[in-house]
């Protein structure tokens, strides 16, 4: 007698919220990155044409232009640590967006191991910005805001190579090949064996 197995995936997301995340980070940057209009104007604009054609170099150059509105704006902890935070979101939500299709739906938990090395690498890079900012305080001003997040970045690839050569896995962006992300949501069953699953990239 044949039994009918089903393969439980859990919570799912629909893929156009990663697409949704690029246009809030650049929607979050103009507003509290750079007090210069035209600078609002090109992170907005930027983040919009990343969430709607990923598969360009729209998320980098949205991830280039928020190193630059730091560059150009006087130095403080805050547009500091708001920098490397939105930069490496960025990062990875570009990359994800880059391999999935807008039409599929994620597994949450196939996103749990990027959404740990995203935490890990901001655990070090945030100290390293603020760090990187109150050294500069002296002589803060316009322009010196890249040496914070050149600062935390730098960290937090030591940080990473460390951790590897203990023997831990900590990319720093995402792995859309090893980070298991599920595609469409279709249920098909096995004529042969009753087998109901639901398809999912490998883990």
């Amino acid at each position: 007698m044949s039994r009918l197995h089903t393969v439980r995936i859990g919570w799912m997301i629909p893929a156009a919220v990663l697409r949704l995340g690029l246009a809030l980070v650049g929607a979050a940057t103009a507003l509290w990155l750079t007090d210069v209009q035209l600078w609002k104007v090109l992170l907005v604009v930027a983040g919009l044409a990343a969430a709607a054609v990923p598969r360009t170099p729209a998320p980098w150059v949205l991830v280039l232009l928020i190193g630059v509105a730091l560059l150009v704006a006087p130095a403080s902890v805050g547009s500091a640590c708001l920098a490397v935070l939105a930069a490496h979101l960025a990062h990875v939500l570009g990359t994800l967006s880059y391999e999935i299709d807008v039409r599929s739906r994620i597994a949450l938990r196939a996103l749990g191991p990027t959404a740990t090395r995203f935490v890990a690498v901001q655990l070090v890079a945030q100290p390293a910005a603020v760090v990187s900012v109150v050294l500069l305080k002296p002589t803060n001003g316009p322009g010196e805001g890249w040496f914070a997040v050149a600062g935390a970045v730098a960290i937090a690839l030591l940080g990473a190579v460390l951790l590897r050569l203990l023997g831990g896995r900590l990319p720093l962006g995402a792995d859309p090949d090893q980070d298991s992300v599920v595609a469409a949501e279709t249920t098909s069953a096995s004529s042969a064996g009753g087998v109901q699953t639901r398809p999912s990239s490998p883990t």
